[in-house]
């Protein structure tokens, strides 16, 4: 526990048997899931988490994906963003993310940025260059704070890259305490089929999805554009805000194998989102996102009219 509060994360290696572990995959395809024993799967994991940390978590919802979760989890973010000053710059929230991978994969995370929410630039270089890249093998759990700046690594191409995230997982004696301070924004009536294709394949290209990592990585770093302190221009009154990017939620019908890549909520007292202008409010933690990228765009304008400029120049001058 002590680990987990310091560096931010853990890793529990070796913790799943193999008869489970192969049932497990053989309930994930490419694009359905045999969420009934996945079902069955959470519930090993976290008696595991359970007796090893004597954590006895309760979780929000989970996801199930097959190298298609990159559309929000390629590039450096958050799980959970802050708005509290009280709980930006140390780690007396007891919210985490647990993660079991069914195939061989990498996480990339930056240690301790769960205790430095909103860093100056400096800072954010040096917590860059400290990053961690883990391998994390079928059988392993980690556990993170939802607060820690981390990525799944997509640019190594593997058949399968079979991943069970649990979000908002909370010891279940302080879990009523907690959760009334989140709220769950959902992307229920933003979702975007060609969003979520397109975040895939960027995530899958080394220079695109480098320059958009850097650039998320920036905004990220700094407190998710927290300068602007757009939220208070909202009626949300939550520390914490926990956004399913552009994945809309499920719900099971355990019937058949169902839809892969979806948000299954597991708690009926989620906070709703808090205004009827949840697009925007989303939309404005990504002001620094937004403005890099358009920077980076008119420099890159400017700087191809200066080279068509030149070659003509010197075409002209031969």
């Amino acid at each position: 526990m002590d680990i987990l509060k310091s560096q931010g994360y853990l890793l529990l290696k070796n913790q799943i048997d193999d008869y489970n572990i192969i049932k497990a995959k053989n309930s994930i395809g490419k694009n359905t899931v045999n969420y009934k024993y996945i079902e069955e799967y959470n519930n090993i994991i976290f008696s595991k988490i359970n007796n090893i940390l004597n954590m006895d978590l309760k979780c929000s919802k989970y996801r199930v994906s097959n190298n298609n979760n990159s559309t929000d989890a390629g590039q450096f973010h958050k799980d959970l963003k802050i708005t509290n000053e009280k709980y930006m710059n140390n780690a007396d929230y007891p919210i985490y993310t647990v993660v079991t991978y069914l195939d061989k994969s990498i996480m990339e995370l930056i240690p301790y940025s769960h205790k430095n929410y909103s860093m100056n630039i400096i800072d954010s270089f040096k917590h860059l260059i400290n990053s961690k890249k883990i391998i994390v093998n079928p059988g392993d759990i980690l556990i993170f704070y939802s607060s820690i700046i981390h990525r799944g690594v997509f640019t190594i191409k593997n058949k399968n890259r079979r991943i069970i995230q649990n979000f908002g997982c909370i010891p279940k004696n302080q879990f009523e305490f907690y959760n009334n301070k989140i709220s769950h924004v959902s992307c229920q009536n933003n979702w975007n089929k060609n969003i979520e294709f397109l975040g895939i394949e960027i995530s899958k290209n080394k220079i695109f999805n480098t320059i958009l990592n850097f650039i998320s990585y920036i905004n990220v770093s700094t407190g998710y554009s927290s300068i602007w302190k757009h939220h208070k221009r909202f009626n949300c009154k939550f520390d914490f805000y926990e956004s399913e990017a552009n994945n809309p939620r499920l719900i099971l019908k355990y019937n058949k194998p169902e839809q892969i890549n979806r948000y299954i909520i597991k708690q009926p007292n989620l906070n709703n989102n808090c205004s009827n202008n949840d697009f925007y409010f989303h939309n404005g933690f990504y002001i620094n996102f937004y403005l890099i990228i358009f920077i980076f765009i008119l420099f890159l304008i400017i700087f191809l009219s200066y080279l068509i400029i030149f070659l003509k120049n010197m075409k002209n001058k031969k």
